[in-house]
């Protein structure tokens, strides 16, 4: 069986939740002191909390000093509510250079020769004498005398447009362009085969022998670069017009094993 509760002044406590009213200001915040205020429940409970201080309200008033390029300023403010002054210095502006108009005792820059600029400040107008750059070359199109070949430079001018100057120019030699020529098929088992390869390069007389060896045996190996891992490799060497590739008797290279 459930029984009814009994109402009676503990029971009141027991079950009784405040209620407040409104906050109210019981002492006003001042410029630099905290005020408070409070509320109250029906049955007679307080509640206090403190109000923070309003702080200044601060007003620029006449009598500051601007500042300069060079000189320092001050501000000075005051507290439209309590009446509190205060003074805020203020830094120099520094100079405000720019390219002056009047350009009377500067020296004009060329292509290798540093100059000299008259610069004047935007607000006291003081003029200082700066130094500039060398504008450089600015060079015209190139014009070669000599062509680049596999093992040399090419060669030419150009000539500056500003100021005439010429100058000798080079460009990298083109290196060999190694093409093989003829036989492409693999060699016999045990073998080696010679190949003939040749700079591809026009008027390039570069020419070199090639060998190609499979399953090398010992009888070639005397006539091949071997690899570290015991594989044989391209033997490439220079002999230009040296060696007449239809006389095998002018060039060992070409006698087969």
């Amino acid at each position: 069986m459930s029984s009814e509760p009994v109402d009676g002044p503990e029971s009141s406590q027991a079950t009784h939740r405040h209620s407040y009213g409104e906050w109210k200001v019981t002492k006003e915040p001042t410029c630099t002191e905290k005020g408070s205020k409070e509320r109250t429940c029906e049955c007679g409970d307080k509640q206090t909390q403190s109000v923070s201080a309003a702080g200044h309200k601060y007003v620029e008033q006449e009598g500051g000093k601007l500042p300069t390029c060079t000189e320092a300023g001050e501000k000075i403010e005051k507290c439209s509510v309590c009446g509190d002054e205060k003074k805020t210095p203020l830094d120099p502006l520094d100079h405000d250079y720019i390219k002056s108009n009047d350009q009377d005792g500067a020296v004009l820059p060329d292509c290798e020769n540093p100059g000299t600029e008259i610069q004047e400040c935007t607000r006291c107008h003081d003029k200082k004498t700066v130094d500039v750059p060398e504008t450089g070359h600015t060079w015209g199109e190139d014009h070669w005398t000599k062509n680049a070949t596999c093992t040399d430079e090419a060669e030419g001018t150009h000539k500056c447009e500003t100021c005439s100057k010429e100058e000798a120019i080079t460009s990298p030699a083109l290196g060999h362009d190694i093409q093989l020529i003829g036989d492409e098929t693999e060699p016999e088992p045990g073998k080696a085969k010679v190949r003939l390869y040749t700079c591809a390069h026009e008027g390039c007389e570069q020419t070199y022998l090639g060998f190609k060896a499979n399953e090398v045996s010992e009888e070639s190996k005397k006539k091949l670069v071997i690899g570290e891992d015991g594989g044989a490799r391209f033997f490439g060497q220079p002999i230009g017009n040296k060696c007449d590739l239809k006389d095998s008797s002018t060039c060992p290279h070409l006698q087969q094993t």
